[in-house]
């Protein structure tokens, strides 16, 4: 049997506290090490800003257009409504947006726009307006689909006879006009000569 004197106690202690500096100091290592693992707190504006859809700048430069056009024909319409009329043109910053006045109003929007050479739009550039418009109230926190969502069926079918009746008017005129193959017309549409979906040649 050991007999514990107050020196070898006392010589024991002196052992024991290198391990114990020791096990305190990896705790403050590995609180340091979470501490550094997190940013500081995020305010809500960045997280506002990190939670709404981004476009490419090409894009948000088509959004600018689309919406530009769609506002000043609101304005319009809204001017030239008689006053008894029911019908409810919406403004597309609401912040009380309703799908089923906006359709009615998105529709209407489509079968009046015109380019600004006082023509009419062709299909591509009635469908890339949609889209645009469909991109800006994403940016908004409305995941509406404008061709894929049950309450939009009048806009899919108002697109779909409007691009159906551009088609035909355009083969017709072409036909009259100067005869233009298909194959040719796809690479002007490639190399940019033919563009009705973008503002530059508007």
């Amino acid at each position: 049997m050991e007999i514990l004197t107050a020196d070898t106690t006392k010589a024991q202690t002196h052992h024991d506290a290198p391990m114990q500096c020791v096990a305190v100091d990896e705790c403050a290592q590995h609180e340091d090490q979470m501490i550094s693992r997190f940013k500081p707190p995020s305010s809500d504006k960045v997280l506002r800003e990190l939670s709404v859809k981004k476009f490419a700048p090409s894009t948000e430069r088509k959004i600018n257009w689309a919406m530009s056009l769609y506002e000043e024909w609101h304005k319009q319409r809204i001017d030239s409504i008689v006053p008894e009329a029911q019908i409810v043109f919406t403004d597309i910053r609401s912040k009380t947006l309703h799908s089923d006045n906006f359709c009615y109003s998105l529709s209407a929007f489509l079968n009046e726009v015109k380019r600004s050479d006082s023509f009419e739009f062709g299909g591509k550039g009635l469908y890339s307006l949609v889209m645009m418009l469909q991109f800006f109230l994403e940016k908004q926190g409305l995941s509406w689909k404008f061709l894929d969502d049950p309450e939009f069926i009048r806009v899919r079918y108002t697109l779909d006879n409007l691009m159906k009746r551009r088609a035909a008017d355009r083969v017709s005129v072409t036909k009259s006009a100067c005869p233009i193959s298909f194959v040719d017309e796809e690479k002007m549409w490639l190399n940019g000569s033919l563009r009705e979906d973008t503002p530059e040649k508007l």
